[in-house]
């Protein structure tokens, strides 16, 4: 019993740690972590930057960030795609002085995020909590309507 217990609670310390992620550009599947531009926590991003970095949910869930902070150059653009490509719908466009976007979610599974940065001074840039959700339901969805032996089948 003490076995088990030692146990569970060694998989629940490494679960708790969740990864930080300096836009290391590529495709990632996770369900948690910290997104921070490539200056990390303390730093500031480079100049002349260009990555596109994927997040994909597991689980058939979708991924959501929430941006904690947000400080982009005059020129410097962070674009949000909803999908596993930056040529995926937009579904935000960050640049100097936009306001936290609040929570982002997929509705594919993924979230890819495109930066780019002039050669001039440069920011912070940004933090933000990665998680997985409910994929949501996209707002033009509409429940097919079906008759089975002249009875109708739906939604009610």
């Amino acid at each position: 019993m003490k076995l088990i217990i030692t146990i569970i609670s060694l998989l629940f310390c490494i679960l708790s740690f969740a990864q930080t992620y300096n836009n290391p550009g590529g495709t990632i599947n996770t369900c948690s972590g910290t997104f921070y531009d490539t200056g990390g926590s303390g730093g500031d991003y480079g100049s002349n930057e260009n990555i596109v970095t994927t997040f994909c949910a597991t689980g058939g869930q979708c991924m959501q960030v929430n941006f904690t902070s947000l400080s982009l150059r005059t020129n410097d653009i962070l674009t949000v795609h909803d999908g596993p490509t930056n040529g995926s719908p937009i579904i935000a466009t960050l640049v100097n002085g936009s306001p936290l976007p609040g929570a982002l979610a997929a509705t594919s599974g993924c979230l890819t995020f495109w930066f780019t940065s002039n050669n001039a001074q440069e920011r912070p840039g940004w933090a933000a909590t990665l998680s997985c959700v409910a994929c949501p339901v996209p707002a033009d969805y509409t429940m097919p309507t079906t008759s089975i032996n002249g009875e109708y089948v739906g939604a009610f």
